[in-house]
């Protein structure tokens, strides 16, 4: 929790320093109103995580948790090479 804390602190500052708060703000928004937004995926992988407590449903809730994690990479089938672009594109 304190590392998430730190990182999003980092990020706000650099956006801050950048000027750049504004736009910041409208992707996060973007991201969480909208037809399309990540309130669904969060509440999917906090009632898996929540179901990890229970030791009876344990292993169970953790092959879902690696199927949620298999559709997010599959779903994403030009993550690797648009991110290894904007990586490469970054760095110049």
């Amino acid at each position: 929790m304190t590392i998430t804390a730190i990182l999003i602190g980092l990020i706000l500052v650099v956006a801050a320093i950048r000027g750049n708060q504004d736009e910041l703000f409208d992707l996060v928004k973007d991201d969480f109103t909208g037809s399309n937004n990540f309130i669904v995926w969060i509440v999917a992988i906090g009632f898996l995580f929540a179901l990890t407590k229970v030791e009876q449903v344990k292993p169970i809730a953790n092959a879902f948790i690696g199927l949620l994690l298999l559709v997010v990479i599959i779903g994403n089938r030009n993550f690797p090479q648009e991110f290894m672009r904007q990586v490469k594109a970054g760095t110049n």
